[in-house]
C-alpha cells in the first residue's frame, strides 16, 4: 500500500528536475526519499531526533545524496542552533 501512496504523491506533485521538495513532518523520510530521483533536492523537517537519524541513514543506505534532514519544531519561532553547532542539524522555523 505504501507504494501506491508514494506513486499518488509523485503523480500529484508532477516534479521537474529543477524542483525542490519540502517534506514537513517527514518522519524517517520515506516519502521525500521516494521523490528524490525526480527533483533537485529534498529538505525534510522532523521534531523527533531519532526519526531524523533514521531518515539520514535511509538516504545513505539508498545512495541518495540530494536529501537533507533537519530536526526542529516547525510550530515555534526561529532559534539559533545549539552552541557549537554549525552544521544546521537543529532548526526551528515559524509557521507564520
Amino acid at each position: 500500500q505504501a507504494e501506491v501512496l508514494y506513486k499518488a504523491v509523485a503523480d500529484a506533485a508532477a516534479l521537474t528536475p529543477d524542483d525542490s521538495v519540502l517534506d514537513l513532518y517527514c518522519g524517517t523520510g520515506s516519502i521525500g526519499l521516494s521523490l528524490a530521483s525526480q527533483c533537485k533536492h529534498v529538505l525534510g523537517f522532523e521534531a523527533v531526533e531519532s526519526a531524523v537519524a533514521d531518515a539520514r541513514h535511509n538516504a545513505a543506505t539508498n545512495g541518495i545524496t540530494n536529501a537533507t534532514f533537519m530536526c526542529g519544531d516547525l510550530l515555534r519561532g526561529p532559534a539559533a542552533p545549539p552552541s557549537g553547532d554549525s552544521t544546521g542539524s537543529s532548526v526551528k522555523l515559524s509557521a507564520d
